[in-house]
């Protein structure tokens, strides 16, 4: 018969968890050995300690103004808490190293989100993947129009602002009404004193810092309708229509054409220039241009 006799030993495993607070360079930790037990409770301490090497773990900083207006540059800036750790990001249907320039466009009256990613790694070990979205507004646009329709010199018209937008409501109008005269009113009054083309300018402006400008010309009539005295209409290009200069700028009207005793022969609402040809003989008559327009 053999008989095997036996020692048992006892092992205490540690668990330890390793933090490199230092995010730029490598540290070290020194690790005991297991504590090892014999059956007769006799401590075994020949292990020696154990060094590790603990390297630090890359990770990404944002620095970037993420709300953006279309047709806006911007940049996102990306750095890694690892200085040679190299950074890279995708997004926009690009790629590429670094921080992000770019420039987005929002055509519509909706906010819009576009959304990049990065990452780093260093040593084998990679970083979270980090997302990001970039909300893009939709700019103002500036708009106005004009009442009356017709402006004439010495009358006093107001212009209207008829802008939109769809992200933040307007903080400023700028007005350069052509003459000199400028107004921050939303719908500012103005006279014009001589007949010409002015070119009236609109800049608007949100709270949010955003600007939109348009300019359009405005024709100013002069406040006294040419009229002629003679009516040839015999086709040589002289004197052949009723023609009275300007008129057009004052649709509201009537002709009224009265012979030589006084009876009213001809009533019209005069938009264009009319031949007498089938309505009246020649002769000598009267008329009444009548305009209602101040």
């Amino acid at each position: 018969m053999y008989t095997r006799s036996f020692r048992w030993f006892d092992i205490y495993h540690y668990c330890i968890v390793i933090i490199n607070d230092d995010d730029t360079v490598n540290t070290t930790l020194t690790v005991p050995p297991p504590v090892i037990v014999d059956s007769c409770r006799t401590f075994i301490s020949v292990i020696p300690d154990e060094t590790v090497t603990l390297k630090p773990t890359p990770e990404v900083i944002i620095t970037a103004d993420t709300l953006v207006f279309s047709g806006t540059q911007f940049t996102i800036g990306l750095k890694s808490f690892i200085p040679q750790a190299p950074l890279v990001w995708a997004g926009n249907n690009q790629q590429g190293s670094g921080s992000i320039s770019n420039t987005l466009f929002n055509s519509s009256d909706q906010q819009s989100v576009t959304n990049y990613i990065t990452s780093t790694s260093l040593n084998g070990c990679n970083s979270d993947t980090v997302s990001i979205n970039m909300y893009l507004k939709p700019n103002p646009q500036a708009a106005f129009s004009w009442s009356p329709d017709s402006v004439i010199v010495s009358i006093p018209f107001r212009v209207f602002d008829g802008s939109q937008n769809y992200s933040a409501k307007f903080d400023s109008w700028s007005w350069d009404l052509g003459d000199q005269n400028q107004s921050t009113d939303q719908n500012p009054v103005n006279t014009y004193l001589i007949t010409g083309t002015f070119m009236v300018c609109l800049a608007v402006e949100t709270a949010t810092d955003c600007t939109d400008t348009l300019c359009q010309p405005v024709f100013l009539a002069p406040a006294t309708v040419v009229a002629p005295n003679v009516i040839t209409a015999c086709e040589d290009g002289v004197n052949d229509l009723l023609a009275f200069q300007f008129l057009e700028f004052y649709p509201d009207n009537e002709l009224v054409v009265l012979n030589r005793w006084g009876n009213t022969v001809f009533t019209k609402n005069y938009f264009i220039n009319d031949r007498g040809e089938g309505v009246l003989t020649e002769g000598t008559y009267f008329y009444h241009l009548i305009i209602n327009h101040g």
